[in-house]
């Protein structure tokens, strides 16, 4: 700064003025704060409160200098620093030197940790040091391993209290913290899966695949008389039986053990008959997805590949008459055994085979299911008897179609003859066995045939035949009879579209409280599933409709 001075001198007759100047000289002064003190490295902050300076120029003492007016400085190690500002202008300069204390402080230690897989060995446990003013850790894991990572991981093999040391250093000296870890080593919960190799030959291969949840485990596996200590075993079956698959599963903790069913046919089977009291017999059953049937014999020794054609053509059955029903048989308890219905082996029945109305399950005399068998066996056909006991399981129309007396309806019979007799080996693409000295197509001719017979008879009709429960005397009987009028329906309204469908249709149609009510019913639903006025033919069958029915059918074309 300049300052002026004016002198004024006054005398008597005039006056004089001076003057000069004053000029300032710069002064030094600054103030600082230090950051993290106790703290390497640690920053220091200055600010110049200098006055009547143009220029400045810091030296702190740590090699760095700076002509800022508020700079930083950075300082590694502790000591006394002789801090010095010097300022200038064109006055003059001055300069200030303040000591600048740095200070470290110990390390104060300290870690978090992580336990990855409580109860499971081995375990990795994962620290992480919080520790502050370190130069250097060591880690002591108590498990006779060390580290000097910041943030190391261990691995833990035994379960227990393990005592985590850890010790900081830097310039300033040491200290150290220590944890307990608890690693613990849960009991093994046992657990596995087992697939296997074609059930129909021998011998039979178990896979297993290991799901037991646990370490350190040791397994020890029985199966039936076989045992192994590996994790994933396998094994051989050259008989049929039902086994016990059974694991162990051990560590320092306990053990836990599981056992599982495989069943190889033909295995033992308890069963209840009819009229022949509890039978010990042998179950054969498929492993394809969805199957349905199994079949109960008196005899072990039977051929494997015979017995599993039948079992696959049972299952095709059983799945269309589902298909042409729209439902599956009612559960009948002493017939229906793991999840199957059955096909029994019986010394005695209600008659060569007896099966159940709506339920599950049919019985075969044992002659009669050896001659089932041995058409099989040896010719590769299918004898009827099955096909059309399965149409008893499947007839679920009753309240529909059965007949009211005095008059009769035999749509009962005709639906097992019919769908199962007549129909079902085609329907599921099997050769049918011969009939009474017939071929399977014969014997098919052959029904086709008797409605035309009915027709071109002047001393037939719905009274002397139908209505009595009666056929062509000599000939055939009321429910074949009525089968050649559904193979007929069958062949010029739809073919197996009619088939799939007539009885879905009949069960849209009201509970027939008369004869002429399930007439009416079956007659309906036909022209429903032919999408056909079919009077003319009924009338030509010679089958009394009512007028109410009659108006219903003529919708159709």
């Amino acid at each position: 700064m300049i300052w002026t001075i004016v002198v004024l001198y006054i005398g008597a007759n005039c006056k004089k003025t001076d003057s000069g100047s004053i000029y300032n000289k710069p002064k030094a002064n600054f103030t600082f704060i230090i950051k993290n003190q106790g703290s390497l490295p640690d920053t220091v902050s200055f600010t110049s409160t200098a006055t009547n300076s143009t220029s400045l120029r810091w030296d702190f003492n740590n090699g760095i200098t700076s002509t800022l007016a508020t700079p930083q400085t950075v300082y590694t190690r502790s000591g006394t620093y002789n801090v010095k500002l010097v300022v200038s202008s064109q006055y003059g300069a001055d300069s200030v030197t303040m000591q600048v204390k740095i200070t470290l402080n110990k390390p104060t230690p300290d870690f978090d940790f992580t336990i990855r897989k409580q109860g499971f060995l081995p375990d990795t446990v994962d620290f992480v040091s919080t520790t502050k003013n370190a130069t250097s850790l060591k880690w002591y894991f108590g498990d006779g391993k060390s580290d000097t990572a910041n943030n190391p991981s261990n691995i833990f093999t035994l379960q227990g209290a393990f005592y985590v040391k850890l010790v900081a250093t830097n310039a300033a000296g040491s200290d150290s913290i220590t944890k307990q870890v608890n690693l613990t080593l849960n009991k093994p919960i046992a657990g596995f899966n087992f697939t296997t190799s074609n059930l129909e030959v021998l011998p039979v291969t178990l896979t297993t695949t290991n799901t037991t949840v646990g370490s350190n485990t040791t397994y020890a596996w029985t199966f039936g008389t076989n045992t192994s200590t590996q994790i994933n075993p396998t094994d051989n079956f050259t008989s049929g039986g039902i086994y016990n698959i059974k694991l162990v599963a051990t560590n320092a903790s306990g053990s836990d053990s599981i056992t599982k069913e495989l069943r190889i046919s033909p295995y033992p089977q308890t069963y209840s008959s009819i009229s022949a009291g509890l039978l010990n017999l042998f179950a054969w059953e498929g492993d394809w997805p969805g199957n349905k049937v199994m079949i109960l014999s008196r005899n072990i020794n039977l051929d494997r590949a015979t017995m599993f054609n039948w079992l696959k053509t049972m299952d095709t059955t059983y799945n269309y008459y589902k298909a042409c029903t729209g439902r599956d048989p009612a559960v009948y308890s002493p017939t229906y055994i793991n999840n199957h219905t059955t096909i029994s082996d019986v010394p005695s029945t209600c008659g060569a085979g007896c099966s159940y109305v709506g339920f599950t399950g049919i019985e075969l005399q044992n002659g009669f299911f050896d001659f089932n068998y041995n058409a099989i066996y040896n010719y590769n056909q299918f004898d009827h008897l099955c096909f059309y006991e399965f149409g008893r399981n499947f007839w679920f129309f009753g309240s529909k179609l059965d007949y009211k007396e005095p008059t009769s309806f035999p749509v009962a019979g005709t639906f097992a003859v019919w769908m199962g007799s007549v129909e079902g080996r085609d329907a599921v693409g099997v050769p049918g066995f011969t009939y009474n000295g017939q071929t399977y197509q014969q014997f098919k001719s052959m029904f086709a045939g008797y409605v035309d017979q009915y027709v071109a008879s002047p001393n037939l009709n719905w009274g002397n035949t139908f209505a009595v429960n009666s056929g062509i005397p000599g000939v055939c009987n009321a429910a074949d009879l009525f089968t050649s009028m559904c193979m007929r329906l069958k062949r010029d309204y739809g073919g197996n579209n009619f088939l799939y469908n007539i009885w879905k249709n009949v069960t849209l149609r009201p509970d027939a409280v008369t004869t002429q009510d399930a007439v009416d019913n079956f007659f309906l639903a036909a022209c429903k599933t032919g999408n056909k006025n079919l009077t003319s033919l009924f009338t030509t069958w010679k089958i009394p409709l009512s007028a109410s029915a009659l108006s219903t059918a003529s919708q159709y074309p």
